[in-house]
């Protein structure tokens, strides 16, 4: 059975880069991905993330947890 994650994303605008960046604090500072729109940016990390939690896996290695955080209703 696969371990759902469910990870923080940040995503911004990058001026001098014209581009969004969105990264994973979680999965350290070098996870990832760059698109021309903001849904760009976070389909390119949600495949990012996932090529992470692969690594991981094929390394046996559990993967960082995610931060607890509250959801608002």
């Amino acid at each position: 059975m696969k371990t759902k994650y469910e990870y923080t994303i940040n995503i911004e605008y990058s001026e001098p880069d014209k581009c969004y960046i969105a990264r994973v604090p979680e999965l350290g500072e070098y996870i990832s991905a760059f698109g021309e729109t903001y849904e760009d940016a976070l389909k390119e990390i949600q495949d990012v993330i996932e090529l992470t939690l692969q690594s991981y896996s094929n390394d046996g290695l559990k993967p960082p947890k995610p931060k607890a955080i509250k959801k608002a209703m």
